[in-house]
């Protein structure tokens, strides 16, 4: 592909998609193990590389090209140029095929080996090592040195050789299934004290074709083992919600409702929505309360479901459409909406009878001579405790009583700040609400209101993150001069500065509307992120190399007194990827941090400091 407008293709092989950087002259398939070499300008194809050329087809920067093989076996490929058009021929595959079927015939022996009884000591006999050697070496270790490297297959390997032979013979199910890891992950709670199960929405490459599925997959929280995957979605649901109790998993799909089976991931029940559920506008509009299952549509349809059957319990139709939030208070759920009262009206509804509350949201500005409204777009910000709310627009900071829809007390803006964006970004804790608006921090107390200016300054916009014991830790983005994050630890009731820490030109990693998850990670340089731990602010960056193999993920502990570094450490991530992606997913569980990395499903033990499950 000497051309430089071409940029990616799919394997000849598998299907799967892969990148060609300009730069580069070969690359690997890290799904099925092939090679695709490019060769240079003057190398042009022989007659007998055109009578085997594979069919191309140019779409834009992309090149397609005809799939000759499947997922068990590797091969080589070559381009070259012929006038001004890429030939792709075969050369080679490797001499040993890969199938589902003898991986699990080996895989089923080891088995009933290991469930045997165990033999008499002295009873291991001469013939009984040269049959074990020559099993060895004719069936396992051919496996082992061309399958270690294929996803799928290092999936039944590594349990089998530690042991886990139930695992083992549970992932050789899934052995030519490729599994893109990345679209949404959730923790799915066990109903023993065993760790949650790990519910994925996943893209699926089933055998021997390049036509992805979207599904839901389910893998155990203990061991890296497949559990089940459910029915297709639709190729339209880029993502959908992932609400589990004990016995399903609730996820939208279009205008559709789904509860999958945790037992063996069949279909439960589905339910006809009004409209779809947009979660990229409305990220909360699917809410399980209990066993009651409650979403939100487009169109303003509320409708409950009951989580064991999926029979609609009740239905209500908002006055506007579009909606923006929907939100659990005390076990209820409730969303602002348009009224004849008020164009921001509180909609608070229980969730077994649909019996509903309003309350019109209104303030008065600090001088007494003008009342404002929220808006059916005023989002909630409920206490950690789920018995009051905040409501934040124009000058006003308002806290409510979710049980009698009253204020508690309401407070107004500083005058430095002449009104407060819904889009602010805010934190809320148990002792305040914290809110950021021109270059200043506001500080709301909790029980009485009272509001402080904790920092302002017009060379930083400051954003609260967390709070640490009487702390607040805040990210500060530099306004004037170039771009640059910092750190600051400061006092959570008067911005006294404990510490700071610079962390270079781009925002951590995030899902907010001021930071994002996913992107390419550049040779040389960082993506980084951040958690709160009894210890101390654990740091993690992750290093993207320029020989495509040493990606890397350096941590460090900060301490929270002091804000001095225990050290930077780094540990591989154990990835061949010419380019390396940021997560588009974390769920931290304690100090563990779970995400997909390159399409799989990783988990760092941050006091280990050890990469502790890779899936598939």
């Amino acid at each position: 592909m000497p051309d430089a407008n071409l940029r990616s293709l799919n394997c000849p092989n598998c299907a799967a998609p892969l990148d060609f950087p300009e730069a580069r002259t070969t690359i690997h398939c890290k799904f099925c193990g092939s090679v695709i070499e490019r060769t240079a300008d003057d190398d042009a194809p022989t007659p007998d590389d055109e009578n085997h050329a594979l069919k191309v087809n140019i779409e834009g920067a992309q090149m397609k090209v005809e799939k000759v093989g499947d997922f068990t076996q590797s091969r080589h490929f070559v381009i070259k140029m012929r006038d001004g058009r890429p030939m792709v021929i075969e050369t080679s595959r490797s001499s040993i095929s890969i199938t589902p079927e003898n991986v699990t015939q080996v895989t089923e022996q080891l088995s009933r080996a290991a469930q045997s009884k165990p033999v008499r000591r002295g009873a291991f006999t001469f013939g009984g090592c040269l049959a074990t050697f020559i099993f060895l070496t004719a069936c396992v270790i051919p496996i082992v040195a061309i399958g270690s490297s294929i996803p799928g297959v290092s999936s039944i390997l590594g349990p089998l050789f530690s042991g886990r032979v139930d695992d083992a013979v549970q992932n050789a199910s899934t052995l030519g299934t490729r599994y893109f890891v990345g679209d949404g992950a959730a923790f799915a709670p066990r109903a023993d004290d065993a760790p949650p199960d790990i519910i994925l929405y996943a893209q699926v490459y089933p055998p021997n074709t390049s036509n992805g599925e979207k599904s839901l997959v389910a893998v155990s929280g203990e061991t890296p083992r497949f559990l089940w995957r459910s029915e297709k979605f639709s190729d339209d649901t880029y993502e959908t919600a992932l609400l589990a109790n004990t016995d399903f998993v609730f996820a939208n799909d279009q205008a559709r409702l789904v509860a999958v089976r945790r037992t063996d991931g069949a279909t439960a029940w589905s339910a006809d929505l009004a409209d779809e559920v947009e979660l990229n506008i409305c990220a909360n509009c699917v809410q399980l309360v209990g066993e009651t299952v409650v979403t939100l549509s487009a169109d303003g349809t509320l409708e409950a479901f009951e989580a064991a059957t999926g029979n609609s319990l009740w239905q209500f139709k908002a006055t506007q459409d579009s909606p923006r939030g929907l939100y659990v208070l005390n076990g209820q759920v409730a969303f602002m909406d348009e009224s004849d009262a008020s164009r921001g009206t509180l909609r608070v509804f229980d969730v077994t009878n649909g019996q509903q509350r309003t309350a019109p949201i209104t303030c008065k500005r600090a001088d007494g001579n003008f009342e404002y409204e929220a808006s059916w777009t005023t989002p909630l910000w409920p206490t950690p405790d789920g018995q009051s709310f905040y409501v934040v627009f124009e000058t006003c900071v308002q806290k409510w009583n979710v049980d009698t829809l009253k204020q508690e007390w309401n407070a107004n803006a500083p005058s430095s700040m002449p009104s407060l964006s819904e889009s602010d970004p805010k934190l809320v804790t148990e002792e305040a609400v914290y809110l950021s608006a021109y270059q200043q921090l506001l500080r709301v107390d909790a029980a009485t209101g009272e509001a402080t200016i904790l920092w302002s300054g017009e060379d930083y916009a400051v954003r609260p993150l967390l709070t640490q014991g009487a702390d607040l830790l805040a990210l500060a983005q530099r306004q004037r001069g170039s771009t640059r994050y910092e750190l600051w630890l400061m006092d959570s009731k008067t911005g006294d500065l404990r510490w700071k820490a610079e962390m270079g030109e781009k925002p951590p990693l995030g899902n907010d509307a001021f930071s994002s998850l996913g992107g390419i990670i550049n040779d040389d340089e960082t993506a980084w992120t951040y958690h709160g731990t009894a210890e101390g602010l654990l740091l993690l960056r992750f290093y993207a190399a320029a020989d495509d193999v040493s990606h890397a993920l350096r941590y460090e502990l900060i301490n929270w007194n002091t804000g001095v570094s225990s050290g930077e450490k780094e540990i591989k991530l154990g990835v061949n990827t010419i380019i390396l992606s940021a997560p588009r997913f974390m769920l931290w569980r304690g100090d563990v941090l779970w995400m997909d990395l390159e399409s799989q499903l990783v988990a760092f033990d941050a006091r280990e400091g050890q990469i502790t499950y890779r899936w598939p």
